[in-house]
């Protein structure tokens, strides 16, 4: 019965720590080295293993260290969750970012941000496959 105890507890300690997770919020404006995060898109995002989105510049200056996150909003992810950084973004042109490993369960969305810029799907998550993206309703 101790023993049973100490297991449950142990697993609901690793729920709750599992589901605690940070977000970095961009300040939007002028990146470091110049280019307006306003002119960045999210463009098209794919699964597979994990999450892939490509990130496109509309401007005409570099968008350098600029800060973007993919996280999944909702459904059961237990690895890989929360992925930030930082990349450059070449003037009128595109950069792919990328979740790395994921592993979950179940339906979901995934919100992608970029600068000032974001865009949110559905998806439905098995194991570390990421399948069915489509729109959010």
């Amino acid at each position: 019965m101790e023993k049973e105890r100490k297991v449950i507890l142990a697993i609901a300690a690793l729920s709750i720590a599992v589901m605690m997770v940070t977000a970095t919020v961009p300040v939007l404006g002028k990146s470091n080295g110049g280019g307006d995060f306003n002119d960045l898109n999210v463009g098209e995002i794919s699964g597979g293993i994990g999450v892939t989105a490509i990130i496109t510049n509309t401007g005409t200056e570099e968008a350098t260290n600029t800060p973007w996150s993919i996280y999944f909003c909702s459904g059961r992810v237990f690895i890989g969750g929360f992925t930030e950084g930082t990349i450059n973004v070449p003037a009128s042109g595109e950069t792919t970012i990328s979740s790395g490993l994921v592993f979950g369960i179940g339906p979901g969305s995934i919100t992608v941000t970029a600068g000032g810029a974001s865009k949110i799907v559905r998806c439905f998550i098995l194991g570390p496959l990421v399948l069915r993206i489509g729109p959010y309703p």
